[in-house]
């Protein structure tokens, strides 16, 4: 007998439902909102189970993922799917969305989410974590420029490496100047030796994970 579950997941829990194949109700309960203890309610059930059904979201993907990297059969449902199927509910609750997630991923009547693993989802924070540390480099780096244009002082093209050692060519040994750039230039060094670590690891992870695990 096909077996189906519908997670509702929230920031501190998860309502859990599971149907049999005709539809009828299995067992319902809530669990902690991590993956672990989603995974142990779901164990029991892992021989019969046909889909695992939840919808996109943030936390959905956290533990979505984790359940996909211990084998079950996850499906993550578009969001305005969901919705639109479960506004014929009178009462909206974790327990009722639970248990009509399960039954729309039971009938197939869903529009599916690509989800990520949870070794594809670090990958992908890593790579969100290099562009924000870029950004934020560019940033200090057009800030310094702006600072400096309207004295008069033009750093030009310069490389990355270089562009410490430019300012402080053009500032020379002005005290103020010294001490308004001195802040930003510290930050510009920081940012950089920052990138520089987390490029790093992006490359070395970008090694270590097979094409499989980063889906």
């Amino acid at each position: 007998m096909g077996i189906y579950a519908g997670l509702d997941i929230s920031l501190d829990a998860v309502a859990i439902c599971i149907v049999g194949e005709t539809g009828e109700l299995l067992w319902q309960g809530k669990v902690l909102g991590d993956p672990e203890a989603v995974r142990a309610a779901l164990e029991r059930w892992r021989d019969g189970l046909v889909r695992v059904g939840l919808e996109a979201g943030a936390t959905s993907e956290w533990i979505g993922g984790h359940l996909v990297d211990e084998g079950f059969p996850v499906v993550c449902l578009e969001s305005r799917h969901v919705k639109a199927a479960l506004s014929a509910m009178t009462v909206k609750t974790d327990r009722n969305d639970a248990q009509g997630i399960a039954q729309i991923v039971r009938t197939g009547w869903f529009k599916p989410v690509h989800l990520k693993s949870a070794a594809g989802q670090r990958l992908r924070t890593l790579t969100a974590a290099r562009k924000a540390a870029v950004r934020a480099l560019t940033g200090n780096e057009q800030i310094i420029r702006g600072l400096l244009r309207p004295l008069g002082l033009k750093i030009g093209a310069v490389t990355r490496v270089r562009f410490e050692a430019r300012v402080r060519l053009l500032i020379g040994t002005d005290r103020l100047l010294l001490a308004i750039f001195g802040p930003l230039l510290r930050l510009h060094k920081s940012l950089r030796e920052s990138l520089a670590d987390l490029h790093r690891q992006f490359s070395g992870q970008f090694v270590r994970i097979r094409p499989a695990d980063a889906s």
